[in-house]
């Protein structure tokens, strides 16, 4: 593993609701998410990159991006190079 596995929790733009409401019936709470994946560090200006795979070839996939400004926290899970956990059978991971 060539990358941090964090976990963020970060504030989302989202639809209040889904059929027509008073504008007295708008909550003012933020929908905060959280989302775990391998740090991608400098990918994109502004903005945390996590991505979900990554393969032989250097190739990633699952790629999510987001606005640095919503972000709420950021912990890391383990460090690049680390083995966080191991196999029944005590092979690593």
């Amino acid at each position: 593993m060539k990358y941090d596995f964090v976990l963020i929790a970060w504030h989302d733009a989202h639809a209040i609701r889904d059929e027509w409401m008073q504008p007295s019936e708008v909550d003012d709470q933020p929908l905060e998410v959280r989302s775990a994946g391998f740090l991608l560090p400098n990918a994109k200006t502004n903005h945390v990159v996590l991505l979900q795979s990554e393969n032989d070839s250097d190739g990633i996939d699952g790629v999510l991006a987001i606005p640095c400004a919503m972000v709420q926290n950021m912990r890391v899970i383990s460090s690049a190079g680390e083995v966080p956990f191991s196999l029944a059978d005590g092979k690593s991971v």
